[in-house]
């Protein structure tokens, strides 16, 4: 059992104190700027994706452009709306820039992932400014980090004050990220001082010191928690500098002790586990203008109704379908981070032209799910994700999805998106710890339901900002002890 004299010699340790308070206060104004970028950054006017109207003329397009244009395997179809008309977007590979052809005279149009990556980002935005910059971005860096997850995006750049950028996503008509310089700098702040990207080409003393960093941390609030235990009295007069560290400890102790021990199993998962998530697509879709039906009256109970989705997905049997998204109405929108679904209903028919009630969209992600999956595993339960939340967050940007449950020996769960016919993420059973771990003690996520987003944020800012001012006392009380020792004959 530990003495109090020797929890006291160790908790004021100078190497103890400077190394934990420094790294305590690095982190947290590092953490703070996370929260700065939700309140300050630029904002979205749009929350749901652009809609369209079913019409038998598009339809009947699919396979007249598909034949004109010797299109035999793509890997997406779809049918999207645009700034003035529809069309028809061609996936063919992952990589690749989409391809558009018009609906009325079956040709392809150069250029046009450009420009509906443009109008998309006016449409999220409502910016109406000339553009300063547009690219095509591959590749992840400092502006738009890897936990955004969808590439290839169009990086689009406004003249306008704060020069804000939007990324475009055009496979599903999403705004992928928007920022502008001064969450560009607080990002670059939040990169490099929480997460010390700065030594990515070293990463073993990158995790060196971020581990010594977090040990530090704990070993000053463990030994903290335990003297608040052991020691009750003596503390000196009411409004003394010692009394405001124990009642501050007594506020943020075990705050300090989450921060530390989510972060710290956060970097050893990370560097120690080959990361399985990662968008898949199906195998190319193998069509024959042949296989389509010219009979289209099965459309008539929906001419009249608003999609924002016509795709056409390898179903059971190797069947081919058409699957026709009916939009969600709009409604009041309070947090985009929550996530809201973009259907209302879907619809599945036969490009052969039979209506196919009988399938349902879960039952097509549960034959995507085994798709994507060996001989040997087999599909458990399926539910749908209509919110963003522990396991399945905002950085996917997709929703509605299904989660389908696995055998597999590390009880995998996989995430289907049916619209495009995608694996859009995967979680094992050690990557299910380690997301609830960091979603509910490192980002305190269990105080979202009671206290929203921003509640949540407020409350934890409170707490970083009182866990910095108590290691600002512990340095002055450090110091006054090394000068009282001085002072000593």
């Amino acid at each position: 059992m530990l003495s109090l004299k020797s929890l006291f010699n160790f908790h004021g340790k100078t190497a103890v104190v400077v190394l934990g308070g420094m790294f305590f206060i690095i982190m947290g104004i590092s953490g703070i700027t996370h929260p700065i970028m939700t309140w300050i950054g630029p904002k979205s006017i749009q929350f749901y994706p652009p809609k369209m109207t079913l019409t038998t003329d598009s339809l009947k397009a699919i396979p007249v452009i598909l034949r004109t244009n010797n299109i035999s395997n793509p890997t997406i179809i779809k049918i999207v709306p645009s700034e003035k008309e529809d069309f028809l977007q061609i996936t063919e590979k992952k990589s690749a820039t989409r391809r558009y052809f018009n609906l009325d005279t079956y040709g392809e149009i150069q250029g046009q992932d450009k420009l509906q990556a443009i109008w998309l980002a006016r449409y999220y935005t409502g910016i109406r400014t000339p553009i300063r910059n547009i690219s095509l971005q591959t590749e992840f860096d400092t502006a738009y980090p890897k936990i955004n997850r969808l590439l290839p995006v169009y990086k689009i750049a406004f003249d306008a004050p704060n020069n804000p950028v939007t990324y475009i996503y055009t496979e599903t008509n999403a705004l992928a990220y928007l920022t502008d310089d001064l969450k560009i700098r607080c990002q670059k702040i939040f990169i490099h001082l929480h997460t010390f990207k700065w030594l990515d080409g070293i990463e073993w003393l990158r995790v060196m010191i971020i581990g010594i960093g977090v040990l530090s941390i704990l070993g000053l609030g463990l030994s903290g928690i335990a003297i608040l235990i052991k020691k009750r009295k003596g503390l000196g007069p009411l409004f003394s500098t010692r009394r405001l560290h124990r009642f501050l400890g007594y506020f943020v102790s075990f705050s300090l002790l989450f921060f530390a021990i989510s972060g710290g199993y956060h970097l050893i998962y990370s560097t120690s586990t080959t990361p399985i998530f990662g968008m898949k697509q199906s195998e190319p879709l193998l069509l024959e203008p042949a296989h389509f039906s010219s009979d289209f009256s099965w459309i008539k109970p929906y001419r009249d109704k608003a999609v924002n989705s016509v795709s056409i997905v390898r179903g059971p049997q190797n069947e081919h379908f058409y699957r026709i998204g009916i939009a969600q109405k709009k409604r009041a929108h309070k947090n985009n981070f929550d996530g809201i679904p973009s259907e209302k209903n879907v619809i599945y028919t036969t490009i052969s032209g039979h209506l196919y009630q009988d399938l349902s969209d879960l039952e097509m992600a549960q034959h995507l799910a085994k798709s994507f999956t060996s001989n040997k595993v087999e599909i458990g339960p399926t539910t749908k994700v209509k919110r963003f939340g522990v396991f399945y967050d905002f950085r996917n940007k997709r929703l509605p999805v299904y989660k389908v449950e696995t055998n597999s020996k590390d009880n995998r769960s996989l995430y289907i998106d049916t619209v495009s016919g995608l694996l859009v993420d995967q979680v094992n059973r050690s990557g299910k710890w380690e997301r609830f771990s960091f979603s509910f003690f490192h980002k305190w996520n269990f105080l979202r339901g009671p206290l929203g987003r921003n509640g949540r944020d407020i409350v934890m800012v409170a707490f970083v900002l009182s866990g910095i001012f108590l290691s600002l006392l512990g340095f002055l009380l450090m110091w006054r002890n090394k000068f009282k020792k001085r002072d000593t004959p």
